[in-house]
């Protein structure tokens, strides 16, 4: 082997060999639902939806897009080593300081001015923390932004998980139901799409017809045990209380609901 054939074969070894060691992000949509959902258990004031999409453009470049409301922003983030990132917008280029985090559920953080590139924070906030971790994104004021650990949705700043996807089907047989009368026959239907940082679907029949049913996934906190878990709900259209639910361990491979007269069934996508 050549020399310049060496020295090309130990460039690309190192580079992959830093670049492996850098702080990274994983790939998906992230929601800051169980803040809203243990605000309303509180008896507090819910914070605004939030959702953050991050796209991997390169080994080390994410694309980062945030909505809230009709409001939506996007940003490019350039991580350039273990300690150094930028992230910029059309408003301007934020520089970011990373650090290794001593946190069990933190990989690593980042702290920066926001203003630069107009990061959504409260503009009383001269300088935002990020704490990244499996599956988590926390971003808020330095000052007292903080993961929970028993609580998910009493985190302090925005505090959002990225979310697993399912696939799965419903069956509606009214004459299974004690309360009907109908001679409507049962139907399967395919098709359902939800996501557990609670997503809800209503459910139709094949005829475009509605069934007054919503279908609802929940990654959530068991209040009391502090346990983490996927709730499952049914709901009729229209109201806040579900008349029946069952959870499991959050990113289950499949879950369901069986009560005769309707049937759901739902398989991890990813």
């Amino acid at each position: 082997m050549s020399k310049r054939l060496i020295v090309l074969f130990l460039s690309i070894t190192m580079h992959a060999a830093l670049g492996s060691d850098l702080p990274q992000l994983s790939e998906g949509q992230y929601y800051n639902n169980e803040q809203i959902w243990q605000a309303s258990e509180d008896g507090r004031e819910p914070p605004q939806p939030l959702e953050l999409g991050i796209t991997q453009r390169a080994p080390e470049t994410y694309e980062l897009q945030v909505r809230s409301d009709d409001e939506s922003r996007e940003y490019l983030l350039q991580i350039h080593s273990a300690e150094t990132a930028t992230l910029k917008s059309d408003s301007g280029t934020c520089a970011l300081a990373i650090s290794q985090s001593s946190a069990e559920a933190i990989q690593w953080e980042a702290e920066f001015d926001p203003s630069p590139c107009e990061w959504p924070v409260d503009p009383t906030v001269s300088s935002t923390r990020w704490l990244i971790g499996q599956r988590i994104f926390v971003s808020g004021d330095s000052s007292n932004v903080q993961l929970a650990t028993d609580y998910f949705g009493r985190s302090q700043g925005s505090a959002l998980r990225l979310a697993y996807r399912y696939s799965g089907w419903f069956v509606i047989d009214p004459q299974e139901s004690k309360e009907s009368t109908t001679t409507e026959k049962a139907q399967f239907v395919r098709g359902l799409m939800l996501h557990t940082e609670g997503a809800k679907q209503e459910l139709i029949r094949p005829d475009g017809s509605s069934t007054g049913i919503e279908v609802e996934l929940a990654a959530l906190t068991y209040q009391g045990t502090g346990a983490q878990i996927l709730k499952l709900a049914l709901y009729r259209k229209g109201e806040t209380r579900a008349f029946t639910y069952i959870w499991s361990e959050n990113g289950a491979n499949r879950l369901g609901i069986n009560l005769r007269w309707i049937q759901v069934g739902l398989t991890r996508e990813d």
